[in-house]
């Protein structure tokens, strides 16, 4: 089970809405009303140029303002003064970016197009494609709030029996949201978070390993090289030793044993390690977990997998894992191993570029049972004293989990042994 964050839920609610309504290449607004949280992106294409993720949904509401879904006095006025203050930064974003037509996903906006279209006399047969006009939904709106508890709802034609409790915080949240963002009519979609996720899991598994060392796909890797560059990351020696390590990730896989995906995590630590230079180079490596653990930037991953690039980046110096950590303890039992080695690759990647001059050009590698042996090789002429010395003193980690001693061997560059390409320096 992973579990995603209101970001990255935003994200595959567009793909789902976009799979569903022809709105690709049009300005556009998606609003996805759920039980807790409330998205809103705004975009053209994928990926969107705004997605938020709000604290409000119809249950969250219904039991802050609607006990039992019954209206108290007062209790309406409470809760639309909440929703806009909520609502009331996103909105300005979102109408500085514009769109042209708005799409909603999910169970409570399909329930109020019902009750739209009962209004009007209809009944649909899909809510698929159904709009919502503004004037039906103030209509809506005021039938909802003057009936007091969910038996009064009873005979409202189009209402599922289901939803008569929380109806009333669901509608509510919906009106505010036109009022705030302009909206005069609205689209219903009936693809949301799981046709995302779906057409998301279809894309990832179409990778696979021959494109070369960069593993990341593109919605990953802009994101990563993004918040980089935002942090003022100097990508050439970050992407120089993350090359270094996913070559080591890729010739060591008979002794590690992880997949395609852990090298990807193992490529966004990479190139994320030091921006925590730019909070203070002291413990620079704990200000980068926080950074990375704490952006909105990071797209297409799971939360899971965010704190494992946090922690792989974390590591990247100074102390090894320890049961004195409260994060690195938090982890299954496999998480903590992947943290480990990757960490070790990332150390011993980092410490053959010690100087920034680019003097270890690649690496090779042979496992047996007792050793991991890394064939060095330099460019024509270069001292690589300095990065054996330190790559010799970084590599206990990766020994330890490896089960394997780490030794280190200088050989001349052969021309037939060429570096398969890094798309990311050509995006940096």
């Amino acid at each position: 089970m992973e579990v995603v964050s209101g970001m990255e839920e935003a994200r595959l609610i567009h793909l789902g809405a976009m799979s569903a309504v022809p709105i690709a290449g049009r300005p556009h607004l998606v609003i996805d009303i759920g039980g807790g949280s409330t998205e809103l992106i705004v975009g053209d294409h994928a990926p969107a140029t705004l997605a938020r993720s709000l604290k409000l949904g119809h249950i969250r509401l219904t039991d802050r303002f609607f006990g039992d879904g019954v209206i108290a006095d007062g209790a309406v006025k409470a809760c639309r003064r909440h929703i806009k203050a909520f609502v009331a930064h996103v909105a300005r974003e979102a109408c500085d970016i514009g769109f042209e037509v708005a799409v909603g996903c999910s169970g409570t906006i399909a329930a109020v197009a019902a009750l739209c279209a009962a209004r009007r006399g209809e009944t649909l047969r899909t809510v698929a494609n159904a709009t919502i006009e503004r004037a039906d939904l103030d209509e809506v709106v005021a039938d909802l709030v003057s009936r007091l508890t969910p038996g009064d709802r009873v005979d409202m034609g189009g209402l599922d029996p289901a939803r008569r409790d929380v109806i009333v915080a669901g509608a509510i949240l919906l009106r505010q949201l036109f009022k705030a963002l302009g909206i005069e009519s609205l689209v219903v979609s009936t693809g949301a978070l799981r046709e995302g996720l779906l057409l998301d899991r279809f894309n990832r598994r179409d990778r696979s390993r021959h494109d070369g060392l960069h593993h990341l796909s593109d919605l990953r890797r802009s994101g990563v090289l993004a918040l980089a560059r935002s942090y003022h990351e100097d990508l050439i020696h970050a992407e120089h030793a993350t090359d270094l390590a996913l070559e080591l990730f890729d010739e060591t896989e008979a002794a590690h044993g992880l997949t395609v995906a852990d090298s990807e995590l193992l490529e966004a630590a990479g190139l994320l390690h030091n921006i925590g230079r730019f909070v203070a180079n002291s413990s620079h490596h704990k200000h980068s977990y926080y950074l990375i653990r704490h952006s909105e930037r990071l797209a297409g991953f799971s939360e899971n997998e965010l704190e494992l690039i946090a922690l792989v980046a974390r590591y990247h110096r100074k102390s090894r894992p320890v049961s004195s950590h409260r994060e690195y303890v938090a982890l299954s039992k496999p998480d903590r191993r992947r943290v480990r080695v990757l960490a070790g690759l990332l150390r011993v990647g980092i410490a053959l570029d010690r100087t920034y001059r680019r003097a270890v050009e690649r690496v090779h590698a042979s496992v047996s049972d007792k050793a991991v042996t890394i064939d060095v090789e330099i460019a024509a002429g270069a001292d690589v004293d300095i990065e054996l010395f330190t790559a010799r003193r970084s590599s206990a980690l990766l020994a330890e989990a490896m089960g394997r001693t780490v030794e280190f061997s200088v050989v001349e560059t052969s021309s037939e042994r060429q570096r398969r390409n890094h798309p990311s320096n050509s995006a940096g």
